[in-house]
């Protein structure tokens, strides 16, 4: 329609128009329908709802599962890794322990008087002496090392016969053996393999049940054996030193690394079990009927062979199906080859029943959003049928080329129609007002971009004082009426502090980041590295909520604004303790010289920054979060962008691919700043 069609008086349309108009009416006449296009809308509606729903859930029930599996599996390879390291401590300590003892004072004293027919040349202290001296010193470290149970001192000669025994039996005493019931000890194979090694080196044994005169002591006590060689002056084998350590020990503190809900199952390299939650698995191959794990866990087998390290998946147990997670871990240094292999395994029927929960509410969920998606559908499709039957016949007039016909009833709708009636009769005043309007708003813009440096500056001071007092008062509200009125007014008077905290906030940055466009920069010599201090002392209560780890590597000294720099790294540290993973925050701050400029990088691991951001993040109100989530002004980064930039550097974000951020930005070094001033 145009204004010219109209009638300037009546704005009636003409007899042709009013023909037109009543032909295209009985054309598109509003027939009854039996399924009209508000059922197709709705149907439809629902029905793709219903799809995409039950598939969104589906994946998200897919993906929740799989989650709940490798969060669980990574749980079990966290506490066998823990548990594989705190073994390799103990047997370190042990062979440490072993090989001490063998150098001791006591023990080279009965060496050198065996020699010399029972005197110590170089003490005058005789074998008896030496031999109460190493018996003490035996009885000490049994009061001091809960884990051993037996020390001995045995020589090469008579058969490998021992010189000094001191034990720790069942009951807890600590005994010294008496002479008469020493023992020859020649033909233990912990003996023999001992006496092969060379000076310096520990033999330590595989894992079986003590045995005395070759029978097994009652009660069952696992033992493992270290044993290290004792040489003469002239290198010549004399004894070994002989520590047993009770394995119990060493096993009950590997299951105190291992979660309530989790066992753990220990076999040695031929897979007899040495540790299992049924008691009458371990050490069967020294009671006579071997129990073997890979004839249990079949899935494990491979950990018994050359290769294979590792294995996570689900085993069946005693206790039925199970996670597990399983690992080889060697020990003993005469012997590369020698191993043991741990299991931690999880309940399958607590982790199954969790994951039925999920399945349960993945299906209410989805119903409830099948359901939603169905009552929307029906108010979408009667809202935008109602107002499409009226604009019907207007719509095909003015398709058709129809202008005049009278739009009074129209514009005074309520609904879509008189909008649009509306907005036909405005649309030419509107287009001429527009283009009136266009050029004056251009010559303001030029002054208005001339003027908008100084805006953000002379607002934020303005914009203080007032919006300090609305604080002080919508604060003063919230503490004497809270509770006393009803909750909308306490949410409206939460809202309203809300808002102010954020607009204090805004205003804040925005001075700010106007003092880093305005205000000279005091070029001056810093160290970059006292800079960074600072920076971490302002971030300290941060960092230890968090429990953040910052590396400060070697950092150079320049020519710049020390208030400006604060800021920068200040930004930049703050930046990765706001946007950290589930880990706790580690940050590492670092300065490489590249040409005439240092270039300094500082990486963090958290959340990272898709490379689709990675430039729109430094335009000012750039925000990649929710502030629900995230609090911010989206001016931190846009404020280092124009520090860095005023120091005559760049800044960017490292394209590498690898978990977390990584922020670059140089730095004009000093000997690029007096070629600069030499004009060179």
């Amino acid at each position: 329609m145009t204004v010219s069609d109209t009638h300037p008086d009546t704005g009636m349309v003409g007899l042709e128009g009013a023909q037109f108009l009543s032909e295209r009416s009985e054309e598109a006449g509003f027939r009854p329908l039996l399924f009209g296009l508000a059922a197709k809308i709705a149907l439809w509606t629902t029905l793709c709802g219903a799809i995409i729903a039950a598939g969104t859930v589906f994946f998200m029930y897919q993906g929740a599962v799989d989650a709940l599996v490798e969060r669980e599996q990574f749980r079990l390879s966290s506490s066998i890794n823990t548990t594989a390291s705190r073994f390799a401590s103990r047997t370190e300590f042990a062979s440490r322990d072993t090989l001490f003892l063998s150098q001791t004072l006591p023990v080279e004293g009965i060496v050198r008087a065996q020699l010399n027919g029972g005197i110590d040349p170089e003490t005058d202290l005789s074998e008896a002496e030496w031999t109460r001296r190493l018996a003490a010193l035996f009885e000490v470290l049994l009061e001091n090392r809960p884990a051993y149970f037996r020390l001995r001192y045995i020589k090469i000669a008579d058969g490998g016969h021992e010189v000094v025994r001191v034990e720790r039996p069942t009951n807890g005493m600590i005994l010294r053996t008496p002479t008469a019931q020493l023992q020859e000890k020649g033909q233990e194979p912990f003996f023999r393999e001992a006496a092969k090694l060379t000076d310096g080196a520990v033999y330590m044994s595989d894992f079986e049940l003590d045995r005395d005169f070759g029978r097994i002591v009652e009660p069952y006590r696992p033992v493992v054996r270290t044993a290290a060689p004792v040489f003469d002056d002239a290198g010549i084998l004399r004894g070994e030193l002989v520590v047993n350590v009770d394995a119990t020990y060493w096993f009950d503190l590997l299951q105190e690394t291992l979660g309530a809900d989790e066992q753990l199952m220990i076999a040695n390299q031929n897979g007899d079990f040495l540790v299992h939650p049924d008691p009458a698995l371990p050490f069967g191959f020294d009671r006579g009927e071997r129990q073997l794990m890979q004839d249990h866990m079949p899935h494990l087998s491979g950990l018994f062979s050359d290769k294979a390290q590792s294995y996570s998946t689900s085993v069946r147990t005693v206790r039925g199906e199970e996670l597990a997670f399983a690992r080889r871990v060697s020990f003993g240094k005469a012997e590369a080859d020698r191993y043991i292999v741990m299991v931690a395994t999880l309940d399958g029927a607590a982790l199954f029943q969790r994951i039925n929960s999920l399945r349960y509410s993945t299906v209410l969920l989805a119903l409830v959003l099948i359901i939603a998606v169905g009552i929307v559908a029906v108010l979408l499709a009667r809202i935008i049928i109602r107002p499409l039957r009226d604009l019907t016949v207007a719509a095909t007039n003015i398709a058709a080329g129809a202008r005049d016909f009278d739009l009074r009833k129209a514009v005074h709708r309520k609904d879509e129609t008189g909008a649009l009636a509306r907005a036909f009769e405005e649309m030419v005043a509107g287009i001429m007002r527009r283009e009136l309007d266009l050029k004056a708003k251009t010559e303001e813009l030029s002054r208005s971009n001339q003027e908008l440096s100084q805006f953000a500056y002379i607002a934020s001071h303005d914009l203080q004082e007032p919006l300090r007092m609305v604080s002080s008062y919508l604060g003063l509200l919230s503490r004497r009426y809270s509770g006393k009125l009803d909750t909308e007014a306490d949410e409206f008077i939460g809202f309203a502090v809300d808002g102010a905290v954020r607009m204090k906030c805004l205003i804040n940055d925005l001075l700010a980041y106007s003092r880093v466009s305005n205000r000279p920069l005091n070029r001056e010599m810093i160290d970059t590295g006292q800079v960074v201090q600072s920076a971490l002392q302002a971030l300290s209560e941060r960092l230890a909520e968090c429990d953040g780890k910052i590396d400060v590597g070697p950092l150079p000294v320049i020519e710049a604004d020390s208030v400006q720099m604060e800021r920068l790294f200040t930004n930049l540290i703050e930046n990765a303790i706001k946007y950290r993973s589930e880990l706790p925050p580690q940050v590492s701050v670092a300065a490489e010289f590249k040409g005439d400029f240092w270039e300094f990088a500082i990486s963090d691991n958290g959340l990272g920054i898709a490379p689709e951001f990675r430039e729109k993040v430094f335009v000012i109100f750039t925000r990649l979060h929710s502030r629900d989530k995230y609090q911010g002004t989206g001016i931190g980064l846009a404020s280092c962008k124009r520090i860095v930039e005023r120091h005559g550097g760049t800044i960017w974000i490292d394209p590498a691919p690898e978990d977390g951020t990584t922020f670059r930005f140089t730095l004009p070094a000093l000997q690029h700043l007096e070629k600069r001033d030499n004009g060179e």
